[in-house]
């Protein structure tokens, strides 16, 4: 027999194996035949959610807790990389002039502003300042500049960023300087007014070739390309949107066909950043998730979340993870009647929407790993599944069956789980005619005896498991039945699960069922 299933299947199975291994055992040429009867304990175990759900797709266990979790999703979206949002904040592209004022040597001093940016710190780990210069004059200009903000650790000194220029009459210059391991740090008060202020304070000395006509030379500086270990300041808001993904919804196949027949509690969907950081506030805009299913005539769902398909929230990625709980209504709607086949995601996300001072040590890239959860809280009304086996039962099995007067099982279970089962099991042959039903529990041999129940425990006022159920019951099977099955070629077994009482319970990792099975049977030697 193959495809073995459902635990009744597997009880029949088990007997029949004892049987035939039992033959083959009490054969002996010597002995006349006469009718043996014999008693065979066969199963004697106990199944435990969590060793059952090893290898299952969708499904693991919270170690903290033992709540068994389905994971129907977990996958993760991009949005662009925090860098860009402060490089994009952080460019400046200046101009400034200085007068020559028919003299040979020039004080020059600027104030480089951005009132849109208010930079305390950064640490940089690389970036760009060009200054492109253009002497207007008829006569060379040799210019030290010193750009105060910035200064670079040097074994144990601080140096200042300074550099020299040198510019040929009528023409432009440009030097670029490497920004790597350079830091920047606000000055206190602008050195110019003696206000308060924020900005790049740049002075120096240009030395002009006496006899020079002209009247001025022209500075342009550009600070650009920055890369960034640390930063802290108040920074205008930067929207960009998630990369859009969608990703398949790997569940098991019995997930699928189980879930959308109950209903479920207590479902989250979590953003986890991969990061933390005390002063960033990110807004989700326009934030949807998407079922998809492959066959197009069936439209996208779109997943509910605080009662609305698109999400608008300020979250602050000091929190680590962020948990939002799903409608009951809605989860359930979403994976009813059907799971869908995939998820996707789309939005927009605006950093620092309220336009705070922020302090980061830098990630490469919000990467928000998504993850949407149901917790193994449900309430089952009688929900029904069927599944249909092959059965191929050897030559040598179907001649030992004609030796077979009767046969009994006696099943004793515990359940720990808070759910109940009825199982109907019966064998069809080619023409797919009804054998016999081979499921039943009174034990008088009536044809009217066609279910086998698995009562579901007791619970307690938080769903979970109390008392167990305890039963004994016997399946008997007749020559008649034994002469039959060697005709089947299919099992079709319905079970019919529901919750303890036809309440809301909880399955725990740790519940079980015990099982104690053992046979007596006559038979021909």
């Amino acid at each position: 027999m193959k495809n073995k299933k459902s635990i009744v299947t597997l009880i029949l199975i088990l007997l029949t194996t004892t049987l035939n291994s039992c033959f083959d055992e009490i054969k002996s040429p010597i002995f006349p035949s006469w009718d043996v009867e014999y008693s065979i304990p066969i199963i004697n175990r106990a199944e435990i959610v969590k060793d059952r759900i090893k290898g299952s797709k969708g499904i693991f266990i919270d170690s903290t807790t033992n709540e068994l979790l389905l994971k129907l999703d977990s996958t993760e979206v991009k949005s662009q990389t925090l860098e860009k949002f402060f490089s994009d904040n952080i460019s400046f592209d200046e101009d400034f002039t200085i007068r020559a004022n028919q003299v040979d040597t020039v004080n020059f001093e600027s104030y480089i502003v951005d009132d849109s940016v208010y930079v305390e710190q950064m640490n940089l780990y690389k970036g760009i300042v060009e200054f492109k210069v253009t002497n207007h004059l008829d006569k060379p200009a040799d210019i030290n500049f010193t750009v105060t903000n910035f200064s670079k650790l040097n074994q144990n000194r601080r140096d200042t960023l300074k550099f020299d220029m040198r510019i040929n009459p009528r023409s432009t210059s440009t030097k670029s300087i490497d920004l790597a391991g350079y830091e920047f740090s606000k000055l206190s008060v602008n050195p110019i007014t003696g206000l308060p202020g924020n900005g790049i304070y740049i002075y120096g000395i240009a030395k002009l070739t006496p006899g020079y006509s002209g009247d001025s030379i022209s500075v342009n500086m550009k600070l650009q390309n920055l890369g960034f270990k640390y930063v802290k300041g108040r920074f205008k808001p930067y929207e960009t949107d998630i990369k859009p993904k969608t990703n398949k919804l790997d569940v098991d196949n019995d997930l699928r066909d189980i879930l959308p027949k109950i209903n479920i509690y207590g479902a989250k969907f979590i953003f986890d950043p991969g990061f933390v950081s005390q002063n960033i506030e990110v807004r989700l805009k326009n934030f949807q998730i998407i079922g998809k299913f492959n066959n197009p005539s069936i439209s996208p769902k779109y997943l509910k979340i605080n009662n609305r398909t698109t999400l608008d929230t300020v979250i602050n990625l000091s929190r680590g993870k962020i948990e939002f709980n799903l409608d009951d209504v809605s989860i359930n709607e979403f994976i009813s009647p059907q799971i869908p086949d995939s998820v996707s995601y789309k939005g927009d996300i605006i950093i620092n929407p309220n336009y705070k001072s922020i302090e980061a040590l830098f990630p490469d890239t919000i990467k928000f790993s998504n993850q949407l959860i149901v917790y193994s809280i449900f309430k089952i009304d009688n929900a029904s599944r069927t599944d249909t086996m092959e059965v191929e039962f050897k030559e040598q099995e179907t001649k030992n069956f004609d030796k077979i007067d009767f046969s009994e099982l006696n099943i004793s279970y515990d359940n720990y789980l808070p759910i109940g089962f009825k199982v109907t099991g019966r064998f069809i042959d080619a023409s797919n005619n009804t054998l016999f039903y081979f499921t039943r529990e009174r034990g008088d041999g009536s044809s009217s005896d066609t279910i086998f129940s698995i009562l579901s425990s007791k619970v307690n006022n938080e769903g979970l498991t109390s008392e167990p159920a305890r039963q004994t019951k016997r399946i008997l099977l007749s020559n008649n039945e034994f002469s039959k099955l060697k005709f089947a070629k299919k099992a079709i077994v319905n079970v019919v699960f529901y919750s303890s009482d036809g309440r809301k319970v909880k399955l725990s990792a740790r519940d079980k069922i015990i099982f104690k099975v053992s046979t007596r049977f006559k038979a021909k030697t």
